[in-house]
């Protein structure tokens, strides 16, 4: 699902005509605050700021699409051209212009730039204690795998980012179900009660696409991504985290017995508490690591420590909302799906 994006929009001659009309902006009670004015929220959260940059004829929007459109980002579309249109006609509306075909087609032709973007998916966990379990593996995962991490909660993991300072891309996993006892859906968003009850088993993928990301990439331009292309670069990016099944604390003495003396030493050291993490590029190590991890232990984690959670089960495509459920799109609570599929 796409989510927050932050959108170049050109400005057309009419609107920069309207702009630069004060006499029409203050009959309208229309507000410009230096280079920016404020997208009044259809929903009542937090008003965007729509940023003029008159040299370049553009607008500059970073928000929640989804939220913007319905209210809110549990479940939402991923047709981010459909999005930035929809999200064009609001400003338009704000200004008090018609957002006329022509005007449409002139948008449309040079095209909306993205400065970022984030992209989602969503995995039907059982419970909220589930959803916590899990964070709490993905952590200890992320941590055994050497990347930098950051993790958050008070009583349980909440949320866990893999790279958190990176300026070209960001993974993150969190529970969504918190998220919204902070950030809450406005009361009168269609569906808002069984979003919420969904949202209680549910664990959020999410991967910040920064802009020099994305122009890397060549995916800087709306109209390059598909729905198809969110779902493959999201499990993509899963598929590089190695997600493992569940941990044992240790290897039994018999199964010990039928390796080789090198995965022995190793498996040796690291039970009486030696940090194998940092000699992970040794061969000879990761090669052991991967004959333990088929006889279910991983030596690059603390010792005696292990994880009930199955990622690799748990965290698939077809465990996955990339969307929404069939039963909210079927009623039309979707803002932009026209279609049942998942």
């Amino acid at each position: 699902m796409i989510d927050t994006a932050k959108v170049y929009i050109h400005i057309t001659d009419k609107m920069y005509e309207r702009l630069h009309d004060s006499e029409e902006l203050e009959a309208k009670g229309i507000k410009i605050y230096g280079n920016k004015c404020f997208l009044k929220h259809p929903h009542g959260m937090r008003n965007p700021a729509v940023n003029i940059q008159m040299a370049n004829r553009l607008f500059c929007i970073e928000s929640s699409l989804p939220k913007l459109l319905q209210g809110h980002n549990v479940f939402g579309t991923n047709r981010l051209h459909f999005m930035c249109l929809a999200v064009t006609k609001l400003i338009y509306q704000h200004l008090g212009l018609e957002f006329t075909p022509s005007e449409r087609a002139s948008v449309k032709k040079r095209r909306f730039r993205l400065g970022r973007l984030d992209i989602t998916c969503s995995f039907r966990l059982a419970s909220q204690n589930e959803v916590a379990a899990a964070l709490e593996a993905v952590y200890e995962q992320l941590r055994a795998e050497g990347w930098g991490w950051a993790a958050y909660g008070v009583d349980d993991f909440e949320s866990v980012n893999k790279q958190p300072a990176s300026a070209r891309i960001i993974d993150k996993f969190y529970n969504k179900y918190v998220e919204l006892q902070t950030h809450e859906i406005p009361v009168g968003v269609a569906g808002r009660e069984r979003v919420l009850e969904l949202a209680q088993r549910l664990l959020r993928f999410e991967v910040v696409l920064r802009g020099k990301e994305l122009k890397r990439l060549g995916l800087d331009y709306a109209d390059k991504w598909s729905p198809a292309l969110v779902q493959q670069f999201m499990m993509q990016r899963l598929g590089k985290l190695n997600l493992q099944g569940t941990i044992k604390r240790s290897v039994a003495a018999a199964e010990l017995d039928g390796l080789n003396r090198c995965t022995n030493m190793f498996h040796g050291l690291w039970s009486q508490g030696s940090n194998l993490r940092p000699f992970r590029r040794y061969a000879p190590l990761l090669r052991a690591r991967q004959i333990l991890l088929k006889h279910g232990v991983d030596i690059f984690r603390r010792a005696g420590s292990g994880c009930e959670i199955a990622l690799d089960e748990l965290l698939t495509q077809d465990n996955a909302y990339f969307r929404a459920p069939k039963s909210m799109t079927r009623r039309g609570l979707i803002f932009g799906i026209r279609s049942c599929r998942r």
